[in-house]
C-alpha cells in the first residue's frame, strides 16, 4: 500500500504500516509499538513462542486479512502460517507452526535485542552467562528497572536472565543509537534523560544510572543539568550530599550540623575550591577560590586556547569568558578518542551526532570536543586535521 493511496507507486515497508488510522486506539500495545517504531513482526522484542508473541502474530494476521495494516514480504509469509493458533495433539493443546527448540541467542541476536531495548529508553549490555547455559547476564546502566524487567521477561522468560548494575557509562555510549537519550546530573548524581524528541521538558524522563529510580518531571525542569563545567571533584567535596548547580556554584540547601559544614569547607580548600555557609543552613561551594578584592594576584595567566592532556577528563583548556572577562578551565573528552581520531567515518559520525557546526561557545566542553582534531599534533595524537572531527 503506497502512502498516497493510488496503489500504483511503491513504498518500501519495514514494520507494519497502518492503513486505517481510526482503529489505532483499538490495537494492542505491542502492535502499536511495532507500527510506531517500524519494527518488523519477525524481529519482535517479545520472547519467541511467548503468549504475547503468539497473540501479536494472531492479531496482525486478522488485521492484514481485513486490509487494516500492510506488511513487508517476510511478515506476509509469517502471517500466512498458523503461528499464533493452537490445536490438540494427543489431548494436549499445542501451538501450531512453532518450531520447538532449546533456544540460544547468537551474538547478533543479543546485539539486536540491546538495540531495541535502547530504543525503548533502556541502556544495557547483554551476553550469555559463562557458567550457566541458557542464562543471560544483563548489565544495566539506565532506564526504569521495573519496565526493564517486564521487557526482559517477555524476551528471555522470567528465570533466564540476571541483572547487574553499572553506572560507568560515557555520553558517547548513551547517545549512540538513540539521539533522545542525553547524559546529565541531578543533585550531583549522574542520570540519563530521555527527551523523547521534544523540547517540552515536562515530557522528559530522567533515571539515576545506578539504581534505575526515576526523577519526577518537576525536579527535572528545576535541577537537570547537561555538560556541567564544574569539576568532578565537587562530588567529593559534597561528600555524597545532594546539591544543585547554579552558575559557577554548587549549593547544598539541606541544613547541616556545624561539624559537617566545617568538613565540607575543609575539603573544598583541599580541592582548590572555596566554600561558606549559606542562608538555608547548608553550604555553597564555589568553583574558583574567592579572593579578597583588596589583594592582587601576581600569578601569571595560563596559556589561553591551547588544549592540554590531563585534568578531571581526558583534556583541558583555559579560555577567557567574554561575559566575566575571567579565565576559566574547561575540561572535555572521554579519554576514548585516540583510537578513532584517524578514522574519517568516525569523525563524520561524531560531528553529526554532536551537531558540531552549532557549537560556537568557547567556554563549553562541546566546542573543544568538536575541534579536537585541529590540536591532535600538540596533544601527541597524530597530525592535525582541519575538520569537525
Amino acid at each position: 500500500m503506497c502512502k498516497c493511496g493510488c496503489g500504483t507507486c511503491e513504498t518500501k515497508i519495514t514494520g507494519p504500516l497502518l492503513t486505517e488510522s481510526k482503529v489505532k486506539s483499538l490495537l494492542s500495545e505491542g502492535l502499536n509499538h511495532h507500527i510506531s517504531n517500524a519494527i518488523p513482526l519477525h524481529e519482535t522484542v517479545y520472547r519467541y513462542g511467548s503468549e504475547k508473541h503468539l497473540a501479536l502474530i494472531k492479531e496482525a494476521r486478522k488485521l492484514y486479512s481485513r486490509h487494516v495494516i500492510d506488511l513487508n514480504e517476510h511478515d506476509v509469509e509469517l502471517v500466512k502460517t498458523h503461528l499464533g493458533e493452537w490445536g490438540l495433539f494427543e489431548g494436549e493443546s499445542v501451538p501450531l507452526d512453532l518450531p520447538m527448540m532449546n533456544e540460544e541467542y547468537s551474538t547478533l541476536d543479543l546485539h539486536n535485542i540491546a538495540r531495541r531495548l535502547k530504543n525503548q529508553g533502556f541502556i544495557t549490555k547483554i551476553k550469555p552467562s559463562r557458567f550457566d547455559k541458557g542464562i543471560y547476564d544483563v548489565t544495566y546502566f539506565a532506564g526504569d528497572i521495573d519496565d526493564l524487567q517486564l521487557a526482559l521477561n517477555d524476551i528471555f522468560g522470567r528465570d533466564n536472565y540476571r541483572i547487574s548494575f553499572d553506572e560507568n557509562i560515557s555520553e558517547e555510549t548513551t547517545m549512540q543509537g538513540n539521539p533522545n537519550l542525553r547524559m546529565g546530573t541531578y543533585a550531583g548524581r549522574p542520570v540519563v534523560v530521555n527527551t523523547m524528541g521534544t523540547e517540552d521538558m515536562t515530557k522528559w524522563k530522567a533515571t539515576f544510572l545506578n539504581t534505575g529510580k526515576r526523577v519526577d518531571f518537576a525536579d527535572v525542569i528545576a535541577n537537570i543539568k547537561f555538560n556541567e563545567d564544574l569539576d568532578e571533584n565537587i562530588d567529593k567535596v559534597a561528600g555524597g550530599i545532594p546539591y544543585k548547580i547554579e552558575g559557577n556554584k554548587a549549593i547544598i540547601s539541606t541544613p547541616l550540623p556545624d561539624d559537617a559544614k566545617e568538613r565540607i569547607i575543609k575539603r573544598a580548600k583541599e580541592n582548590g575550591y572555596s566554600a561558606k555557609p549559606n542562608m538555608g543552613g547548608g553550604v555553597t561551594i564555589f568553583k574558583e577560590a574567592q579572593l579578597d578584592e583588596k589583594k592582587k594576584s601576581t600569578k601569571k595567566d595560563p596559556p589561553i586556547g591551547k588544549p592540554k592532556r590531563g585534568g578531571s577528563k581526558a583534556y583541558y583548556v583555559y579560555v577567557r569568558d567574554p561575559k566575566t572577562k575571567k579565565i576559566k578551565k574547561v575540561s572535555f573528552g572521554s579519554g576514548g578518542l585516540r583510537a578513532k581520531i584517524n578514522n574519517p567515518k568516525a569523525r563524520q559520525a561524531f560531528a553529526a551526532r554532536h551537531r558540531c557546526k552549532e557549537k560556537n561557545d568557547r567556554t563549553k566542553p562541546s566546542y573543544w570536543s568538536c575541534r579536537l582534531p585541529r590540536y591532535v599534533k600538540a596533544l601527541g595524537l597524530g597530525n592535525n586535521k582541519n575538520t569537525f572531527w
